[in-house]
């Protein structure tokens, strides 16, 4: 499977270089009609404003756009060696040859038309944001990849493939489906009149999206926003037919009824445009495709999308647009049989606490930079899911639907969590279903660490695996569980947290659930409160513990944050606790790793893992174990100076040996040894065990 993020665009636009007489060459990037854009000072000649006559490269690294169609003429050869974007339709003509390079990208916005015999080589990357069709005989061949972002048709082949499919995408590998991004939920609220109320003759609604969703659905800055594709109860607007859409970025967190945004700070999307009805999905889809060219989103504002349906005739009662439920008031409508608003002029309107279903196609996705990275799943799926049919799948719910398996509400899960992702196995026996995240950049990150919760209840409950990839297509297993590890929908769900030195320091990571399911309905395995952060490296610039600059997160470990001490700590600039008291969560010394405590204490607020060596130089130097929840120590061979357990819930001591030279104080807690506590002696000191407090706090040795 490959990844949609790979098949999302990148900016494009044309360059091309010398190599034989009557070749236009560019010389910066630009427009492409353009004299500045040239080496020769002038635009090649496009016959009849669209028919490109003269062989043209783009050299590698110009990018260049036309704000219009294409047609490459017979006879005439095209090379992209660098970026091209054509925003409007693009033909290749009979006998014409096209070559995209390895470093090249040809993107056609608006589709392809192609006639017989072309003679068309991608060993880079051809976009097709529109239809495509492979006439008799023009055969692509290549190395590169070709993605195909409407329905692809005729008798020519891509790669050896036969081209008739919808939304696919074409290696040298063979094809592959591209997968969509939902944003919200997944519910099935109807009459509600969003986008449109095809009941009605007349419908102008704004609905917001916010950049927390647009970006945990994998979107970066400079994405361009191709088509929107909503979710329908019907099977047919032929009587709702003409729409114009806007899209713009808004300073709205919500709607107020009546406050409308201004029309004029919102890009026309599509105008005048008839959807396209795929009845073959389920739910029906309705997909609006930009005439108007794409919207390309800042990185971090919300964005806002506002659509006049201007047709007078109305379908049926029953045509309805799936909704979802929001948190706050997310939509704005107003409906009519008689007055087709004029959006600059919009008073009055209801606002809503829904929005519509919807998945974005999008181009230029870049992997997801930002670390820590959370997926709670109250704002929807979000992530590429996929199942054996569109009824068992990876949902977005506050419970299952079936009795006897899963969660019986999301407050199994922590956090206050309202919605958890889980699959629908629906009968479906030793089904796959599998759940993708967008890309990530962790180039500079070294220590990655995922967290999640998964609820796994039923009589059939398959085995779940976390994946990881480098490539959006090979994958190897990270974590795995089979079986049912739940004994009710109402048990708390289990915390998981593991180590991913696989994709440390790597930009272009992906991540999935992957789940088989058994042999029943029963096996709705449930995950939520997926993080992928990164441990807090100890870099050593100094060996001052207390320096930011020290740290790989920038920041020094507090109670509530980790620490990673790695076999790069050597003793030159190994961390040194003096001074003042330090403060850590967890904290892990990696073997041949080393740090030292002096005349000073850390407080350690969570789990303990020492594989590496702990030097504690001053008789005052104390490890105090803190917290809410039981410590958990663990490791090879330890000298403590000092101990102190003031965790109510206490200690155990799971693997290593501890020595302690100074004093042990159960002042707060009990410490559950298992035999791994030596209360030790050398020349300096003699190790003792203090009273606890008053409250019968216990030493306990097993």
């Amino acid at each position: 499977m490959k990844n949609l993020l790979s098949l999302l665009f990148i900016g494009f636009a044309i360059a091309f270089s010398n190599s034989f007489v009557g070749q236009d060459i560019t010389a910066q990037s630009g427009d492409f009609e353009t004299g500045s854009t040239w080496i020769s000072g002038s635009a090649p000649n496009l016959v009849s404003g669209y028919k490109l006559t003269t062989d043209v490269t783009i050299a590698s690294g110009h990018e260049v756009t036309l704000s219009g169609p294409l047609t490459v003429n017979s006879g005439t050869v095209l090379t992209v060696e660098g970026d091209l974007t054509v925003s409007g339709l693009v033909d290749f003509q009979n006998g014409c040859t096209v070559l995209v390079t390895a470093t090249g990208t040809l993107t056609m916005e608006n589709g392809e038309n192609s006639n017989n015999s072309t003679d068309v080589t991608i060993e880079g990357s051809l976009v097709c944001a529109g239809d495509f069709d492979a006439g008799n005989g023009s055969d692509i061949t290549g190395t590169g990849t070709v993605e195909i972002y409407g329905d692809a048709s005729g008798n020519g082949s891509v790669f050896g493939n036969d081209v008739d499919c919808s939304a696919c995408s074409f290696t040298s590998a063979g094809e592959e489906t591209i997968p969509t991004y939902q944003l919200g939920g997944s519910d099935t609220y109807v009459g509600l009149g969003c986008p449109v109320e095809p009941y009605y003759g007349y419908t102008y609604s704004q609905s917001i999206y916010t950049a927390a969703e647009l970006s945990a659905a994998g979107l970066t800055a400079g994405s361009k926003i191709v088509s929107l594709v909503y979710e329908y109860s019907g099977t047919d607007l032929s009587n709702t037919n003409d729409w114009d859409v806007y899209i713009g970025h808004t300073a709205k967190e919500s709607l107020t009824s009546g406050d409308w945004e201004d029309v004029n700070t919102l890009r026309l999307f599509a105008t005048n445009l008839s959807p396209t009805v795929n009845t073959s999905a389920s739910p029906t889809q309705v997909t609006v495709l930009n005439n108007q060219g794409t919207f390309e989103w800042d990185g971090s504002s919300n964005i806002l999308i506002a659509v006049d349906e201007n047709s007078s005739g109305y379908d049926s009662s029953t045509d309805d647009f799936y909704c979802h439920s929001t948190s706050g008031n997310m939509s704005m409508r107003k409906v009519s049989d008689y007055t087709n608003y004029d959006p600059n002029n919009m008073s009055g309107g209801t606002a809503y606490a829904y929005r519509p279903n919807l998945e974005l196609l999008v181009t230029n996705i870049g992997c997801n930079a930002s670390i820590p990275f959370s997926q709670d799943f109250d704002g929807g799926l979000l992530w590429e899911a996929s199942g054996p049919s569109a009824s068992s799948t990876w949902f977005v719910n506050s419970s299952t639907t079936s009795s006897g398996t899963g969660p019986a509400s999301a407050s199994v899960f922590s956090n206050s969590s309202t919605q958890f992702a889980y699959c629908e196995t629906s009968s479906q026996s030793n089904g796959i279903y599998t759940l993708t995240s967008s890309c990530f950049d962790l180039s500079s990150v070294p220590n990655p660490i995922i967290k999640f919760e998964y609820h796994a209840y039923g009589a059939t409950i398959g085995t779940l695996n976390l994946e990881y990839s480098l490539n959006g297509n090979t994958w190897a297993p990270l974590w795995s569980v089979t079986g049912q590890q739940h004994s009710s929908g109402t048990e708390a769900a289990t915390a998981i947290e593991i180590e991913a030195p696989q994709i440390a320091n790597y930009e272009g990571a992906y991540l999935r659930f992957h789940y088989t399911a058994g042999s029943s309905f029963s096996g709705d395995i449930a995950v939520d409160n997926f993080v992928l952060d990164q441990s807090n490296s100890w870099l050593g610039n100094s060996p001052d513990w207390f320096d930011a600059a020290n740290w790989s997160t920038g920041a020094v470990p507090t109670g509530s944050t980790d620490a990673f001490i790695s076999a790069d700590a050597t003793a030159t600039n190994v961390p040194t606790i003096d001074g003042s008291n330090g403060n850590v969560r967890n904290i892990e010394i990696e073997s041949g790793g080393r740090m030292e405590i002096a005349g000073s204490t850390l407080n350690v607020y969570g789990s303990w893992t020492n594989n590496g060596t702990l030097a504690m130089s001053n008789s005052l130097g104390k490890i105090d174990f803190q917290g809410s929840s039981a410590n958990t120590l663990n490791g090879g061979v330890q000298n403590i100076q000092n101990l102190t357990v003031s965790n109510s819930a206490g200690i155990v001591l799971e693997s290593g040996t501890y020595n302690v030279y100074g004093a042990l104080d159960p002042d707060g807690g009990s410490i559950v040894t298992n035999d791994n506590l030596v209360i030790a002696s050398n020349s300096a000191a003699t190790g003792r065990i203090l009273k606890g407090t008053p409250g019968g706090y216990v030493l306990t040795l097993l």
